[in-house]
This record gives C-alpha cells, structure tokens and sequence, in this order.
C-alpha cells in the first residue's frame, strides 16, 4: 500500500468514526430527552469530543462551554496552543544538540597559530641546502 492509499484509508476511517460518534451521540440525546431509564451517564464516555459536543448541542445545554478543537465557534487562544517548533518525523534521525562556541574558538586559534609555523618549517626545509 502506498502512502496516499494510506493517507486516504486512514482520513476516511477518521470520519466514518466521527460520523459514528455523532449518530450514538444523537440517539443517546434523544434517550436522554425522552427519560429513557436505561440511559447512563456512564455511555457518554464512548464519544469523544466530538460525539460529546454533538450530545451537549441536540440536548441544548447553550450553558455549558466546550472546548472542541474541531469546532470553528473555539478560543482562538485554545488553537494556537501546537508546538510551532515540532520537527518532522523525517529530520527526527538530524537532531544533535549546538556545538560549544568555546571549542569552536579555541579549534580556530589553534589552527590560525600552527598555519605560520607550518608555512615556515615546509620554507625552511624547502631553501635548507
């Protein structure tokens, strides 16, 4: 299976889920209304967000507030809370932590210092009769 496949396979089971959740939060609200004794609390459970805020919306409970990240109506503060820094899995293998500015400075000093001595010592081998 390639990954588009997989890409699609997946989304559509993302949503055919989410569709479920919604229809049993729809029949659990309309248990709920009619006083059905076999409703529990406990059904809601099953939902997720999403099915739950559908049960809260068909029962009308306008009071309530519900943080669904889905939902157009969410704070704005609550959607800017991803990572902005998260690294793709594909760079994951790159990550190493920063170099020491001491070690670099001190490997440019060096190299900077034995440059001349070595130019010198090639010269004079070089006009040594």
């Amino acid at each position: 299976m390639d990954r588009t496949t997989f890409n699609y396979a997946t989304q559509s089971a993302i949503n055919d889920g989410q569709f479920e959740k919604i229809n049993l939060a729809q029949k659990y609200a309309s248990s709920f209304i009619s006083g059905n004794p076999q409703f529990t609390p406990t059904d809601l459970e099953k939902l997720g967000t999403v099915g739950l805020a559908q049960f809260l919306e068909t029962v009308g409970s306008n009071g309530v507030r519900f943080n669904n990240p889905s939902r157009s109506d969410s704070a704005p503060e609550q959607q800017q809370n991803k990572p902005s820094d998260a690294i793709s899995p594909g760079w994951r293998n790159q990550r190493r932590s920063e170099p020491s500015l001491l070690l670099h400075a001190l490997a440019w000093g060096i190299t900077t210092g034995l440059f001349p001595i070595f130019v010198a010592l090639i010269h004079f081998t070089i006009l040594k009769p």
